[in-house]
């Protein structure tokens, strides 16, 4: 087996419906709409709109030896541990007044009156992918974030890969109304 250290990944994702929040996590934690809103996006009433903020850290990885003995299986080869947090915000503001917000919270500066009416307005949901854990709220949200993204806790996280190519090889069957 060998080890090594690897990456960061980070990113913010504009979000216009339920359906399109589905469609962005879906591949990350299939039910996040449901966990969240408490039934799936093609249930719900009301239209959403909002910003996802990704944060993936793979502190190190260990690699696990393949077998010669099939031609075209998948198989899992590698094990990342680390930490993939997800951030969403539903608003109705713009992205660029949502991404002043959480900068803001997330450099532990204090809200101005119209960031503080952004955020009574909102709903945040952080979500830590590696424990199916989402913690509701509003700025002890972005706090939760924070604190799951320097604790020194790590999680397995991994990829399955096809032997015949070494390619990434998962299939998903979506349900998409």
């Amino acid at each position: 087996m060998n080890s090594s250290n690897s990456a960061f990944f980070s990113s913010n994702t504009e979000f216009q419906s339920y359906r399109q929040l589905y469609m962005l996590t879906v591949d990350k934690f299939p039910d996040v709409d449901k966990l969240i809103l408490g039934k799936k996006y093609y249930e719900q009433d009301r239209k959403a709109k909002g910003v996802i903020y990704e944060l993936k850290l793979e502190a190190f990885d260990i690699a696990v030896p393949v077998s010669d003995s099939y031609s075209d299986a998948l198989h899992l080869s590698m094990v990342s541990f680390g930490k993939h947090l997800l951030l969403i915000v539903e608003s109705e503001a713009e992205k660029t007044a949502i991404n002043s917000v959480v900068n803001t919270l997330l450099n532990k500066q204090a809200l101005n009156p119209d960031q503080k009416s952004l955020i009574d307005k909102a709903n945040l949901y952080c979500v830590n992918l590696a424990t199916k854990e989402i913690t509701k709220g509003k700025e002890n949200v972005v706090d939760k974030y924070i604190a799951s993204a320097e604790s020194k806790e790590y999680y397995p996280l991994w990829t399955f890969y096809s032997t015949a190519n070494n390619s990434r090889k998962i299939k998903l069957k979506y349900d998409i109304r």
